[in-house]
């Protein structure tokens, strides 16, 4: 298994929520109207990749790791009910990544360590957003 397997599948996992117009991977890069086409309709998460914390060693070519993500459930701000949909779809999305492998069966159960608002990002000021903050255990194949 590799991280690519591992984001393909946490990507497809979050698209089956109902009510999300498009998940993907976060690129600091991104620009306004790329955002905007992604929640243009409904809301959209982004998927944020964090740390990687080595764990216990496998040995055969198999490394472990700790591999931390945070999912940005973005909801356009100028919708009147824009702070009660996100949280709810917050809630929805934590569930759905609390205890999931995503189909793949070297993959630790997912921990949902924090839900919280995330208001500090001047790029997503457009938005109400709310992040998951999440974990899984990984065995990924050496390089």
């Amino acid at each position: 298994m590799t991280l690519t397997d591992i984001n393909n599948a946490i990507t497809t996992g979050l698209t089956a929520l109902p009510g999300i117009a498009g998940v993907r991977f976060y690129d600091a890069e991104m620009t306004e109207d790329e955002l905007r086409a992604l929640a243009q309709d409904a809301p959209a998460i982004l998927v944020e990749e964090g740390r990687s914390n080595p764990a216990e060693d496998y040995g055969a070519g198999v490394y472990g790791a700790q591999l931390e993500y945070a999912a940005l459930v973005l909801v356009w701000a100028n919708r009147a009910d824009a702070r009660t949909v996100c949280r709810e779809l917050g809630m929805r999305v934590a569930q759905k990544i609390d205890s999931t492998r995503w189909g793949l069966d070297d993959l630790g159960l997912g921990e949902v360590t924090s839900e919280e608002w995330d208001d500090f990002r001047p790029e997503l000021e457009s938005f109400v957003v709310r992040r998951i903050e999440f974990t899984h255990h990984a065995m990924l194949e050496a390089v």
